[in-house]
């Protein structure tokens, strides 16, 4: 199970650079841990390194990540952000050309990671007159990639086609079993056999001794759901933003604080439902035990943690969580996809 818990500004693609040195190796080591040795000691841990911050332009986050993963013996697993509209709008560039501007960048990263420079690079947006990628990534083609996403089919689509793991980001498990077949449909269509580690998922969960105290406890998670996007719809997500099938997606489901569509929903609709999930630790076990069952994903990430929790009781979550419920879900068996 990995986690990120940064609070980095995720990646605008006014200078589309996927990568702000925000590295997070498993639970227990820092990113200056990173560069001054700290990883030698969890020799099979990996260390994801996601989007964020802003940069010269898409040709320079393959350079730090590249001597990431020789730093980190090759277990560097990079995560591809797109920006959201806000970000664009701050960028003053046209929201219908964040997504295109998201796919040079990451076309020209690949690039960066698997071609000897000097080169000069000509796109649509970015131009080069020397791009000279003089450090090589110890994994070979060029370390993983994740792509994640709250709900747009297109996005899915986009991650198939370059096979990279799609991890959805909370949306309902009824929503995210859908985008699962979304997945494997194209996958089969585009001729290669997908499975679990293709596949992950986020939600939020917290851990305590009693249910009761635990109930108390995620409330808090609801703060994400009152303070966030308060602004006009026009700016959170204006038009061009998505495509009209992604908004036909959100519109057509509850909103659970990553949207702007559809109706939201009460802290208790949102547990019966399995969406944010917290109890002792039978309790959690049980109710993990029937989502993974369900979407049967490679990868569970534990959002576990809000803004006025309490640090004993984040503390305490996390202990609980790894003695007793991770354990226990490391032994479920995943199926194939096909």
């Amino acid at each position: 199970m990995r986690g990120d818990t940064s609070r980095s500004r995720p990646v605008g693609y006014s200078e589309a650079d996927p990568e702000a040195l925000s590295a997070h190796l498993d639970g227990h080591h820092s990113a200056r841990q990173l560069h001054n040795g700290g990883t030698e000691g969890d020799r099979c841990a990996g260390l994801f390194v996601r989007g964020g911050g802003g940069g010269p332009g898409p040709a320079h986050p393959g350079i730090p990540q590249r001597a990431e993963d020789g730093q980190a013996g090759g277990r560097i697993i990079s995560g591809f952000v797109r920006g959201t509209a806000v970000e664009s709008l701050h960028g003053g560039i046209d929201p219908t050309e964040n997504f295109e501007r998201f796919q040079e960048a990451h076309d020209l990263i690949i690039k960066c990671w698997t071609t000897p420079g000097p080169f000069r690079y000509e796109g649509k947006y970015y131009h080069y007159r020397a791009v000279n990628p003089w450090v090589i990534p110890v994994q070979k083609p060029h370390p993983d990639i994740w792509f994640p996403g709250t709900g747009s089919p297109e996005s899915v689509v986009w991650a198939v086609r370059h096979q990279h793991p799609y991890m959805n980001l909370g949306a309902l498990v009824d929503m995210t079993e859908y985008l699962k077949g979304v997945y494997i449909g194209t996958a089969t269509e585009a001729g290669f056999a997908p499975g679990p580690e293709h596949f992950g998922y986020l939600l939020r969960a917290l851990v305590a001794d009693t249910d009761e105290k635990a109930i108390e406890i995620g409330r808090t998670f609801m703060w994400t759901e009152n303070h966030r996007q308060r602004g006009p719809r026009e700016h959170n997500d204006p038009p061009g933003y998505q495509s009209r099938e992604a908004l036909k997606v959100k519109m057509s489901r509850p909103t659970i604080g990553t949207g702007t569509f559809g109706r939201a929903m009460s802290y208790d609709e949102l547990r019966a439902v399995n969406n944010i999930i917290m109890g002792n630790p039978e309790t959690v076990i049980k109710k993990l035990t029937e989502i993974i069952q369900r979407l049967n994903p490679g990868y569970l990430h534990i959002y576990g943690n809000e803004g006025p929790m309490a640090h004993q009781d984040v503390r305490r979550s996390i202990e609980l969580l790894g003695k007793e419920v991770i354990p226990a879900l490391h032994e479920l068996e995943l199926r194939p996809y096909v």
